[in-house]
């Protein structure tokens, strides 16, 4: 699979639904729909963007929805940012009027698939998400 170089993004318009796994050690600018495990290094969400799977990422924005689980440095779920499923992260940032359905626990040591800020490399090499 190729993956774009580092601090490159990439973006998914509103208007685009990708069904399948995404890997980039660069960033990603969501605004359509993935139904999908995300592993990136920054991911953003936008308001009319949803990940239906898991996402992995160094940082996660989330204006629109996610339905599974991150796990992330830092996660930000915005005033209209919607998260359901499960939250991993070393820092969170809940803004009011967030909809936060999730399980959350803070990450006492930081996975190897976060350590180097190349999810998508250590995803490959063997670190599954369920």
């Amino acid at each position: 699979m190729k993956t774009l170089p580092p601090n490159k993004t990439a973006v998914l318009a509103a208007d685009i639904v990708f069904q399948g796994n995404i890997q980039s050690e660069g960033d990603i600018e969501l605004d359509g729909v993935i139904d999908g495990n995300v592993a990136c290094r920054l991911l953003h969400i936008g308001r009319t963007g949803a990940v239906n799977g898991n996402i992995v990422a160094h940082e996660v924005t989330v204006y629109g929805e996610v339905s599974g689980s991150i796990i992330g440095h830092s996660v930000r779920v915005c005033a209209s940012g919607k998260v359901m499923g499960t939250l991993s992260y070393e820092n969170l940032v809940v803004e009011q009027g967030a909809y936060l359905d999730a399980d959350c626990s803070m990450l006492r040591a930081k996975p190897d698939m976060l350590r180097s800020e190349r999810p998508a490399a250590a995803l490959a090499s063997g670190a599954v998400l369920s």
